[in-house]
């Protein structure tokens, strides 16, 4: 319920109605907030702060390319949405696809070192120069 009355915080202000909601809605977030920590203690208070601290960092997951990668299958809910063996080809596949993940991994030498592994991944299968070629191309 916390997170939830916390979204009044992020995005455009509002207006007419909505925005008496969204008062309300900031009004009772604290409460719940102050209701956790009196109830939990300070390990309440501690991770809350410790999730405001690390949710910017989070935030990739949310993207779309993130969500590729950490999505929960909506229909299953137990396996994730994409096949992990898939993930690869697709972040190698475009160089938006290759800029998603340097996003998301936090530097550019993470990524091009994983692209690396892949493309050898990739060529130590290939039996002929033409394979090998018809791959590089």
């Amino acid at each position: 319920a916390r997170r939830l009355l916390g979204e009044a915080f992020r995005g455009e202000a509002d207006e007419g109605y909505k925005a008496i909601g969204n008062t309300a809605q900031k009004e009772f977030y604290g409460l719940v907030s102050q209701v956790q920590k009196d109830f939990a203690g300070e390990k309440q208070a501690q991770l809350l702060d410790d999730y405001a601290t690390s949710r910017p960092g989070l935030e990739v997951f949310i993207s779309k390319a993130g969500k590729k990668v950490t999505g929960i299958d909506p229909k299953t809910k137990e396996q994730f949405f994409t096949d992990a063996a898939s993930i690869p080809s697709t972040f190698f596949s475009t160089p938006t696809q290759f800029n998603n993940l340097v996003k998301m991994v936090g530097g550019r030498d993470l990524a091009v070192k994983a692209a690396r592994d892949y493309a050898a991944n990739q060529l130590s299968v290939k039996q002929t120069s033409k394979e090998i070629e018809t791959y590089s191309t």
